[in-house]
């Protein structure tokens, strides 16, 4: 982000400016770069200078693998805001999705009951846009529980049986 030309982030500004809109950001950090540190603070800097500091965000330093001393970098990673792995060995990967799939939860409200099978839409909706934490198939319909956005919570609560 540091060396790119005015014009080009100019030109990305209205894309950048959408940041404020999310729920949730993962800063994904080459932890093998020399430049780490430097490329870590500036994309803090630009994310500050974006309003988008109010955001959630879960800091990843990928490439663990790749450095001299991975167990030093995953003890100083293990922070509620930042998680170490290798996206090439999949170490640390599962810890990362459970931090995010938490983080989200933030944002979220459990829901409990029976979806009749009538609605199976409603439940791939779920399962894509939430998190489903059970299902099971009853004779009366599909009891669940699960974590959804308020929009989602709207349209399964005129079906769901509590």
């Amino acid at each position: 982000v540091q060396r790119l030309p005015p014009q080009l982030v100019a030109a990305f500004q209205a894309t950048l400016e959408e940041i404020k809109y999310a729920n949730l950001i993962l800063h994904v950090v080459d932890v093998s770069s020399a430049m780490a540190k430097d490329q870590w603070k500036v994309t803090d800097s630009v994310l500050k200078d974006l309003g988008a500091n109010h955001v959630p965000m879960l800091t990843v330093c990928n490439k663990i693998d790749l450095t001299a001393d991975p167990v030093l970098v995953k003890d100083k990673a293990d922070t509620t805001s930042t998680v170490a792995m290798s996206a090439r060995t999949g170490e640390g990967v599962g810890e990362m999705l459970s931090r995010v799939q938490d983080l989200l939860k933030g944002e979220m409200h459990e829901i409990e009951g029976i979806l009749p099978y009538t609605q199976t839409g409603l439940l791939q909706t779920i399962r894509t846009k939430g998190i489903l934490k059970d299902v099971e198939y009853r004779d009366d319909g599909m009891k669940i529980v699960a974590h959804v956005s308020d929009e989602i919570e709207a349209a399964v609560m005129e079906h769901l049986i509590v």
